[in-house]
């Protein structure tokens, strides 16, 4: 393979004979436009990517020391354009709830820009890392001193001043301050092939800050930093990932010609879905409470465009999701009955009085989990709400209290609606592991893998022959997750992930905007859950408690179509071989074992608990990764494929 990296920034691939190592070639000027030298694919990349920052700085910086004079010498702070330089930044984070540090990122090819603002005329602190911890961060820190802005690349070694890299990796663009905050905008390669820095990816990442009010000693020789004591945190965010944040504040209508600006937003109206002040006793450590909802009155078809999360303050540590699901009409009884739960508090989802609702209230509308920020769906695309469509709508909030806490919440969410509607009508689709005991995690393991399947039988059956295209995602598990992958299988051949984390934190649900995907009728699709249970010392089941797991993915997409969930549960004989038994007796309560007769009369319950996970864990893990399962295909709580 020939890589050509030209002084126009573009790639140019060519496929020649297989060869052992790869030619470089660097076309920047005549006198180096013949050579060629080996190089490992990572410094093969810095090479090109170094010409491309280059010419990118060079540019940049000229566009800001204009916007610096266009300011007549006042500093930038007074002027919130200049502060912010909106349109520049993608994405945004704000790392505290006093709101007095900023970070702003843009990605580009092969570079991320960032932006941090704090409200201090000392040093500022920012790094990347898997998790939230300083030890092992890469780590940046930077100031302005006497009208220069310095930055140093470091990484943390422990719990002390961060030790500053052989190799300067980050790259200043420009740096100032005012009488009250200091910002610095600096940009770095995804992968600058140095151990002290983090790669950047599609992975949740950890943004650590931290901040002082004064300057280091010696700022301007041999800096020493100060300890900045209590002024520090992290966050979770998606650098590559994460929701464009002019999407939530605007989410304007798509238009073939021409260009619409509508501050008043006054074709856009908002339904409010909210519990009302529903009591989370202390005896409940898990709770999942369903309220149905009747839909505002439409004159003409609209579209959901975007939803954002109501939270009751002092109860966000207790909500785990929020899920709306559209309920289907069989009938004027069910109708009527659909009326008069709408003005009831609702009930805890899985009495028995609940499961008709459960039944016929299944296809997903709109789904939020822990600390994500809502989602706005892309230009082409809204969920529509039809006139003559479905009337009455179904709210699932997941409320954990593991400290068992009486409390009172109405959190829900905020659903922006308008009658513009767009060129694509969207859906949601629900994929993953079934919650079901057969979902086994065994105990005290580093890496426990499990997989399941949304066969290309439903796909088949359910999607149009010119496919879907799947734009968004939000990955759902409980605590010992922490890899995620979604798999696509088409012709028999394996594509790229349709989407990956392998530093996937539980605690950080946030919706992903993805690259759309184009999905086939007869395509397969896996989701791949990965757990560490090295601190359980019993084993852990799928189900519905915290203390249980999940392996799910939902799937944003267009056009919409009737398929609900595509899920799948190991089989009952794969479960069974998986833990060395070979025959359950018949008619027995609890379930025994008949065979093998080492085993005859023990309880499968006793089985589960006993089994010696140490010693067999690497059998048990081959058995439930290759054996068989049952597939489940549903629209709107009926099959669709048996």
């Amino acid at each position: 393979m020939v890589l050509l990296c030209s002084s126009r920034n573009v790639y140019y691939i060519k496929h020649e004979q297989p060869l052992i190592t790869t030619h470089y070639i660097c076309e920047n000027s005549p006198r180096n436009k013949h050579k060629s030298q080996k190089y490992s694919l990572c410094h093969l990349h810095q090479l090109c990517s170094s010409m491309r920052k280059n010419m990118f700085l060079s540019l940049f910086s000229h566009i800001f020391i204009i916007l610096l004079v266009m300011a007549d010498r006042a500093s930038a702070f007074g002027n919130h354009h200049l502060l912010y330089m909106e349109g520049a930044w993608m994405y945004e984070s704000t790392m505290n709830s006093e709101g007095d540090y900023l970070v702003q990122w843009t990605p580009s090819e092969d570079q991320i820009m960032f932006r941090i603002t704090a409200e201090t005329r000392g040093y500022i602190g920012f790094g990347l890392h898997t998790k939230p911890d300083m030890d092992g961060a890469d780590i940046i820190v930077g100031w302005v001193h006497s009208g220069k802005a310095y930055m140093q690349d470091r990484h943390g070694v422990g719990h002390k001043e961060p030790q500053i890299d052989r190799h300067q990796d980050w790259t200043l663009i420009a740096g100032y301050e005012n009488d009250t905050h200091t910002t610095l905008i600096m940009s770095r390669d995804y992968n600058t092939c140095d151990k002290n820095d983090h790669v950047l990816s599609n992975d949740t990442v950890h943004l650590l800050w931290a901040y002082h009010a004064d300057d280091p000693v010696d700022p301007d020789r041999h800096p020493r930093l100060h300890y900045h004591g209590w002024r520090r945190g992290t966050a979770s965010v998606l650098l590559l990932q994460g929701i464009v944040k002019e999407t939530l504040k605007t989410a304007l209508p798509f238009q073939h010609h021409e260009n619409i600006f509508d501050p008043l937003h006054t074709r856009e109206s908002y339904w409010m879905l909210r519990n009302p002040d529903v009591e989370i006793p202390a005896l409940s450590e898990t709770l999942y409470w369903c309220k149905l909802f009747k839909r505002p009155y439409l004159n003409k078809k609209h579209q959901i465009i975007k939803y954002e999360p109501i939270l009751s303050s002092g109860n966000e540590e207790y909500l785990q999701h929020i899920i709306v699901y559209e309920c289907t009409s069989f009938g004027p009884e069910l109708d009527a009955a659909f009326e008069e739960l709408s003005h009831q508090l609702g009930q805890d989802c899985h009495q028995s009085s609940m499961a008709h609702l459960r039944y016929t209230c299944s296809h997903v509308v709109a789904m939020w989990a822990k600390e994500s920020q809502g989602m706005a769906y892309p230009p082409e695309a809204g969920y529509p709400l039809h006139p003559d469509g479905p009337t009455f709508y179904m709210m699932e909030t997941h409320y954990d209290n593991p400290e068992k806490h009486n409390f009172y919440d109405n959190s829900g969410l905020r659903l922006t609606y308008t009658p513009r509607v767009r060129i694509h009508d969207a859906g949601v689709v629900n994929i993953g592991m079934e919650p079901n005991w057969k979902h086994i995690i065994p105990p005290r393991q580093r890496h426990v893998s499990s997989e399941s399947h949304c066969v290309a039988e439903c796909t088949h059956a359910a999607l149009p022959q010119s496919g879907i295209h799947v734009f968004g995602s939000i990955l759902q598990t409980h605590s010992l997750a922490d890899k995620v992958r979604v798999r696509h299988i088409q012709d028999g051949e394996e594509l790229e992930p349709i989407l990956q984390d392998s530093n996937y934190q539980h605690n950080f649900q946030e919706y992903r905007q993805l690259k759309a995907r184009h999905i086939l009728p007869g395509d397969h699709l896996m989701v791949k859950c990965s757990y560490n249970s090295r601190e359980r010392q019993s084993i852990t089941l799928g189900g519905y408690k915290m203390r249980d797991e999940l392996c799910q993915a939902y799937l944003f997409y267009w056009p919409k179509v009737e398929m609900s969930s595509c899920t799948s549960m190991p089989s009952l004989e794969n479960v069974l071989h998986s833990l060395g038994i070979e025959e359950l007796a018949i008619n027995t309560n609890p379930i025994k074992i008949k065979k093998p007769v080492e085993l005859e009369g023990k309880t499968l319950q006793w089985r589960l608990l006993n089994y010696n996970w140490d010693q067999h864990f690497i059998h048990f893990q081959n058995i439930a990764s290759t054996g068989t399962f049952n597939s489940m295909c549903h629209s709107r709580g009926q099959p669709l494929v048996e």
